[in-house]
């Protein structure tokens, strides 16, 4: 597991433990709670929604900031971090006697506007969450090939799909994908009156994908044959099928 995980675990174990000083504060203690961590990168993440990150991370965030808010999480430098003793190896003679330990950095005394300010990190943090991408396709004669169902050898689309194939590792998981957004977008122009996918929606995303394919790993064979143009003999892949 990575540090700055380990440093998220830590800030949950903290978030946990407030509850206590919560129940203090229901017998007649009035106690402000402030939480502390000198991970500038758990601050970043406790400073977002849990939906902005990656499920490891997301989950966390969401238990802490649903007991304590992030607006109550602040930077403690390390130097200044009582915790940080006993995790360099401080000897118990040092440690019976540090004020750091007992007391908490002096400033923690003083009024708010005196604590330390978060530093300004201007690099993003990790495990964020990519942002899903709505794919649109142009498909003119999607209607007619719906309808055919030997149409797909023949299909022409105006415009090449974009498709992320490296995000899939499961070709039949990919192929549905691809064909749900297809039919979205025949949805989306009123052109297609089934309620669910059917076979040949099927047959359309695999031709789509193939073609996807050629032009990604056969681009210079892809583009002679485009322009009616001869593979030569020596290609290995003259005696292939390229779609267009």
């Amino acid at each position: 597991m990575s540090l700055p995980r380990l440093e998220l675990c830590a800030a949950e174990l903290t978030a946990k433990l407030t509850k206590t000083s919560k129940i203090l504060s229901v017998t007649g203690f009035c106690i402000s709670l402030h939480a502390w961590t000198d991970a500038t990168i758990v601050l970043q993440w406790l400073a977002q929604l849990p939906k902005t990150w990656k499920a490891f991370v997301a989950n966390r965030v969401s238990q802490i900031q649903a007991t304590l808010p992030r607006s109550k999480w602040r930077h403690v430098p390390s130097m200044d971090n009582p915790a940080d003793l006993a995790s360099r190896g401080c000897v118990a003679p040092h440690l019976s006697k540090s004020s750091l330990w007992w007391n908490g950095p002096d400033w923690l005394g003083k009024e708010h506007c005196q604590w330390p300010d978060r530093p300004i990190v201007k690099e993003d943090p990790p495990e964020k969450r990519a942002k899903a991408q709505l794919l649109v396709c142009s498909t003119s004669s999607a209607t007619s090939v719906l309808n055919d169902e030997n149409a797909t050898q023949r299909h022409q689309s105006t415009a090449d799909p974009v498709v992320d194939i490296s995000r899939f590792s499961n070709y039949k998981k990919l192929v549905r994908v691809f064909a749900y957004a297809l039919f979205f977008v025949q949805k989306l122009k009123k052109q297609e009156s089934q309620q669910a996918l059917s076979p040949v929606n099927l047959k359309i995303a695999k031709f789509q994908l193939l073609k996807v394919d050629q032009k990604t790993t056969m681009l210079d064979e892809y583009t002679t044959a485009s322009q009616s143009h001869e593979l030569s003999r020596k290609n290995n892949h003259r005696n292939l099928i390229l779609f267009f």
